[in-house]
């Protein structure tokens, strides 16, 4: 039997709220192809308590590490491993609180547990809710369950598009709803501040329309950060930090098709951060085909992601060496880099709430950068190495 409706069905059970839209229920043995297909329903009960679980092992050759993820050269079974518990009060018929609470495992098992989400929200009408607290920038399609690995067909999303860390903001955005013909719009304001390990920024705002009918559903999207302040956790022995005077400018366009045979999901975006020289702009996209077979899903990936700057080349900082003491000058060329992916993978969906995928991936075209993996961008291994492969077998739930 093909399980049809299977994305929008979790988004129900599991998330609740993608970006304060829920998604059409259905019978429980019949899960359905509209997988990203908003109805823009309201939670009706007073409590919802829902977690997701990833498990699984991945592998790489060589050993790599990116912003979200990391591939160690043996087999690893902690990298992938994430929980998470989401619960939402309905306190009257227009208001009800949310919170969200992850826990990820580092290597060696180490657990990094933060509040992700912990925010109100209010119906004004039946069109337009209000939201704020501790909310999710809504950078991506899949921005607010991206940790979640049943809400979407890869073991990761795409790294090209997705390599910026998810953070989280203080805030408040509007959403308002709008049908016209066939179609179902959803806009979205938001605005607040981040202050996170990575970033710090007193202002942030942007807006995203997601419009949807049939089978294609689409997502433009645009986000600014203003005043912000940049860590490099690469380098923990460095206690400085980095302003960033310019605007950072984010544009992203996402476009879906899924009819219950095939599958198509695309993304493109463009980072644009002004003349900085310690974070370079960059163009990333990627396009996936899957082909829905029974309980099958098997799927075929590209990616690219690339930076823009072409500011002269100067030193970052001084990297500070023990014995003998002295001090090596790191210049902004690190920053520079080139990734094209193709990707196989397989997901086989067990029942309505739980899947197992496979996928490989193989990153090339690194032009001498080390592509996106910082491991080889900040070390000399960067020009010996022009390739990676990278294996992962994952079993996700929702509960």
């Amino acid at each position: 039997m093909r399980y049809h409706k299977l994305y929008s069905r979790w988004l129900i059970t599991c998330l609740l709220l993608l970006p304060a839209v829920s998604y059409s229920d259905t019978s429980s043995d019949e899960v359905g192809s509209e997988s990203f297909k908003p109805s823009f329903n309201k939670p009706r009960s007073d409590l919802h308590i829902n977690g997701f679980l990833t498990v699984g092992v991945n592998h790489a050759d060589p050993e790599v590490t990116s912003t979200n993820e990391s591939y160690r050269s043996d087999l690893s079974f902690d990298t992938k491993a994430i929980l998470g518990l989401q619960a939402t009060y309905q306190l009257t018929s227009k208001f009800n609180v949310t919170g969200q609470i992850v826990s990820k495992a580092d290597k060696d098992w180490g657990l990094d547990t933060d509040l992700d989400w912990a925010f109100f929200r209010y119906h004004l009408t039946d069109d337009l809710t209000f939201r704020a607290g501790r909310l999710r920038l809504p950078l991506y399609f899949f921005s607010e369950s991206a940790e979640v690995g049943f809400s979407y067909p890869w073991v990761t999303p795409p790294s090209e598009v997705y390599v910026v860390p998810l953070f989280d903001y203080e805030g408040a955005d509007f959403l308002y709803s709008m049908p016209t013909g066939d179609w179902i719009h959803q806009l979205q304001v938001f605005g607040g501040s981040v202050d996170t390990e990575i970033l710090k920024a007193s202002t942030t705002y942007g807006i995203n329309l997601t419009s949807s009918s049939g089978p294609w559903t689409y997502r433009a999207s645009f986000l600014e950060v203003n005043d912000a302040e940049l860590n490099y956790p690469t380098f923990p022995q460095l206690e400085s930090s980095f302003d960033i005077w310019d605007a950072i400018d984010y544009y992203a366009a996402a476009a879906i098709y899924d009819d219950g045979d095939w599958l198509l999901i695309s993304e493109l975006s463009v980072l644009d951060t002004g003349s900085s020289t310690v974070l370079f702009g960059k163009n990333s996209g990627y396009i996936t085909i899957g082909k829905y077979i029974d309980h099958w899903l098997p799927y075929f990936s590209y990616g690219k992601s690339y930076t823009t700057n072409e500011a002269p080349s100067q030193v970052l900082f001084e990297l500070p060496v023990e014995f003998p003491p002295f001090s090596i000058p790191v210049y902004s060329d690190i920053l520079e880099f080139t990734t094209t992916s193709y990707s196989l993978g397989l997901r086989y969906n067990l029942n309505a709430n739980t899947s197992v995928k496979f996928q490989w991936s193989h990153f090339t075209d690194f032009d001498g950068t080390g592509g996106r993996f910082f491991n080889l961008r900040f070390s000399n291994s960067t020009t010996d190495v022009d390739s990676v492969d990278t294996f992962a077998l994952v079993i996700d739930m929702v509960f």
